[in-house]
This record gives C-alpha cells, sequence and structure tokens, in this order.
C-alpha cells in the first residue's frame, strides 16, 4: 500500500498520453462504436514541435537516427509513458527479495536464512556489567 503513491505518479504521463488519445477519439463526436487509434510519440512530436523536431533529425547521426531514435518513435506514446513503472518493478522486487533500501530487515531471503530471534527486556546495572534479563511475575 505505500507504494501505491509511487505507481501512481509514475503512471500521470501514461494516463494523460490515454486521456490524450480517447479525446482524440471521442472529444468531438463521441461515438463509442469505433475503438480509439492510440497516437505514436513521433506523430506527438512532429504534430506539436515540428521546428525541434526538424532541429533534432538534422543534428543527430543519421544512423544514431535509424537505429536508436526512430524505433522509439514509432512506439505508442502510452507505453512510452509508462517506462517509469516498468523500470520500477524490477528495481522494487529486488530490494524486497534481498532486504534493501526501505525493505531493510524485511526481505524474502533474510527470513529464511535467518531465524526469528525471541525479543526480551533486559537492564544493566551498571555500565560495565552483563545485562539481567527481566522475569514479570504476575498475581
Amino acid at each position: 500500500m505505500r507504494f501505491f503513491a509511487l505507481f501512481f505518479i509514475l503512471s500521470i504521463p501514461a494516463l494523460a498520453a490515454l486521456s490524450f488519445d480517447l479525446w482524440l477519439a471521442y472529444g468531438d463526436t463521441a461515438d463509442l462504436n469505433k475503438p480509439p487509434e492510440l497516437t505514436s510519440v513521433g506523430w506527438l512530436w512532429v504534430r506539436y514541435a515540428e521546428d525541434n523536431y526538424n532541429l533534432m533529425r538534422e543534428t543527430i547521426d543519421p544512423a544514431t537516427w535509424s537505429s536508436v531514435i526512430s524505433p522509439i518513435l514509432s512506439q505508442k506514446t502510452i507505453l512510452v509513458a509508462l517506462f517509469p513503472v516498468y523500470l520500477a518493478i524490477p528495481i522494487l522486487l529486488i530490494m524486497k527479495i534481498f532486504g534493501w533500501g526501505s525493505f531493510a530487515g524485511s526481505g524474502w531471503i533474510s527470513k529464511l536464512i535467518r531465524p526469528k530471534k525471541k525479543m526480551g527486556f533486559s537492564y544493566q546495572t551498571s555500565l560495565d556489567g552483563p545485562r539481567k534479563k527481566t522475569k514479570y511475575n504476575r498475581r
């Protein structure tokens, strides 16, 4: 439950992309019989920042453009916007398995390796002496 807010914040760009796609599909007509068309990242970039697109196209090496950037631009916007969530899930899973970070002491491997100790209350009469266990007698 404590990571629900993290996943919600990381998915805000994807929710914005989905809402934009729904607005494009159903904004004017409200015809729910046709399926919505999801936009691609390249279409958004050319449509709303064409000067920036042309500048980047001229600046970046054509081999790099065709091998790295072009495949990303052809992807659907919602999938690219979910990339932070795709990264966060395995990272948090690894942290939970090994008990790192905010999962310190409660990892799945640490529970398998060391048995739980019974925690008892003890006190120390002097700073140099040994600790003594306290026993309570209820009446």
